[in-house]
């Protein structure tokens, strides 16, 4: 559904990604862009606020994109706050809560009122529906491990520009 509304925006030229979710233990973390995006993003810009060293407790990263740039912003200590914005050239979207959309969420296209969207499965769910029926032959993946692997290369980036050790 998100990947077929950031379709009909056409070209992207921006995208802004927050996840600012308090993390107490701060062990879990979890690319939205390059999915959406169907590119490849450079790291052009990072700056990790660390808690201890070689722990991220905030990140802030700008990329680019072929057809323009995208911020990313996420946090284990602020929030709760997760968004995305993206502006194309054919209009802009924004979607509140686009991880956990059956907690619900709001999108807005283009300054219209808000649409609720509540009652979704959650991603979890998603994700397994569509692992099921990749197993069965009905469909193909997603995503799969050179994705997660191309996924980890961008994340590693960002760690080495934002003067951090990569993950890897």
């Amino acid at each position: 559904m998100l990947i077929d509304l950031v379709a009909g925006l056409g070209t992207i030229h921006t995208i802004e990604a927050v996840s600012n979710v308090p993390i107490p233990d701060r062990t879990d973390i979890r690319h939205l862009i390059r999915t959406l995006t169907g590119t490849e993003p450079d790291v052009v810009r990072a700056e990790a606020v660390q808690e201890v060293p070689g722990v991220d407790l905030a990140m802030a990263a700008t990329l680019t994109l072929p057809s323009g740039t995208t911020e990313v912003r996420c946090s284990m200590a602020a929030g709760p706050e997760i968004t995305l914005t993206v502006v194309g050239e054919r209009g802009r979207l924004r979607v509140t809560n686009p991880t956990m959309p059956h907690a619900g969420a709001l999108i807005r296209l283009n300054g219209a009122d808000p649409e609720p969207v509540d009652r979704l499965p959650t991603t979890f769910d998603r994700q397994l529906a569509a692992f099921a029926e990749t197993v069965r032959g009905g469909a193909a993946s997603v995503t799969g491990g050179a994705d997660a692997v191309a996924n980890m290369r961008v994340i590693d980036r960002i760690y080495q520009v934002s003067g951090m050790a990569p993950r890897g």
